[in-house]
């Protein structure tokens, strides 16, 4: 039986409650997925305190309409995110007022969550990780609907509906799995464990106003015009990576769950409801910097070019010194001295950096033989 997925045009954030109301209908209405009396805990993208309007952040009302939908079924929402960096109550309040949500919350009477606790649940059924550390938010909820944003990625390619459930990870402990997984398809790998242990029910993409160029924060706000949804997270992101014009296998989650067996990777094998793919498509969404393998470099040598093939963070004339970047770096390769330096012989390309500077004072470079080989490609 074919995923099902659906898409709904919405060009505009006035009127997403209709819209994220029509996209969940197609699916059989809120009640298909949440049972009267369950705690469903809500999980936008909150990267990093962001504003709105920078597309890093899933937008209010997208979360605003969620939870109108599940209080409408009986459920009793929750919001609740981890985002990159120390983790404690004022920091997570400074994500939530910046992203809009405490109005949010005042609004609809959600409850926004600051438990900061985390425990360790074992996961024996992983292909690649036994267990993990998740905040206890995450494994006190009856329900998990996450609400990802169309964004691209330095790592992965594409963020969305898989890679989102990273945020369930406590803060500085990410930055623990990119130093232990620092091959992309084990990082990859991990994720889709994670979106297994956790299974939420529904995933609701804000594809309204995107991100693309070097996402998920450093990239720039792009306008697809859509709310993307579905129980099948991986078919989501099949359907999210085919409008925005991007072979649905150059995402990484996707191509590991190809790998496990989870999906074909075709959008051919989903089946897509309510609005027209072809009508919705937009052709210019820019790719993040990626890696490249040359055809005609035997894998031995690949591993020694390998960071010479590989883009690279750096720290442009808008750093500050803050320090985000080097509390975020897994392997401690930067140091502040007036402005950030990153040890690129110890750097793992993991990106973290890029990913959590509140300045977007960190660019993506090419090595110069990457730029080579892809003016002969």
């Amino acid at each position: 039986m074919k995923s099902k997925v659906s898409l709904v045009s919405c060009k505009s954030y006035d009127d997403v409650l209709k819209k994220v109301r029509q996209s969940v209908d197609l699916l059989g209405g809120m009640e298909s997925f949440v049972e009267k009396g369950e705690r469903v805990l809500i999980k936008p993208n909150l990267l990093r305190p962001a504003t709105p309007d920078s597309a890093i952040v899933t937008h209010p009302s997208i979360v605003a309409a969620c939870v109108i939908l599940v209080k409408e079924a009986g459920g009793h929402p929750v919001i609740f995110d981890s985002p990159g960096g120390p983790l404690n109550q004022r920091m997570l309040n400074r994500a939530y007022e910046k992203a809009g949500l405490i109005e949010v919350a005042r609004e609809t009477g959600a409850k926004l969550l600051y438990n900061t606790k985390s425990s360790i649940v074992p996961f024996p059924s992983g292909k690649l990780i036994k267990a993990f550390e998740v905040m206890d938010e995450a494994v006190r909820a009856d329900a998990v609907i996450t609400l990802p944003k169309l964004k691209t990625h330095t790592l992965t390619y594409l963020t969305g509906a898989t890679k989102i459930l990273f945020g369930i990870v406590p803060g500085l402990s990410k930055a623990a799995y990119h130093a232990k997984l620092t091959d992309v398809d084990n990082f990859s790998t991990m994720l889709l464990d994670l979106l297994q242990l956790v299974q939420p029910r529904l995933s609701i993409m804000d594809a309204v106003v995107g991100m693309d160029g070097n996402g998920p924060s450093g990239g720039n706000p792009k306008k697809i015009g859509a709310i993307i949804s579905g129980e099948d997270h991986i078919a989501v992101d099949v359907v999210a990576s085919s409008l925005v014009g991007f072979n649905p296998l150059e995402v990484q989650t996707i191509k590991a769950a190809v790998k496990m067996g989870k999906t074909s990777g075709k959008l051919g094998d989903i089946e897509i409801i309510g609005d027209n793919l072809n009508d919705l498509s937009i052709s210019d969404f820019t790719p993040p910097a990626k890696a490249a393998r040359p055809w005609f470099m035997p894998n031995s040598i690949e591993k020694i070019m390998k960071w010479q093939l590989t883009p690279y963070p750096r720290s442009n004339s808008d750093c500050v010194a803050c320090g985000v970047c080097k509390t975020n770096c897994p392997v401690n390769a930067i140091t502040i001295k007036g402005r950030a330096f990153m040890n690129l012989s110890k750097c793992i390309r993991c990106y973290c950096c890029h990913e959590t500077c509140p300045h977007k004072a960190i660019d993506i470079r090419k090595p110069v033989l990457l730029k080579i080989i892809e003016n002969f490609r």
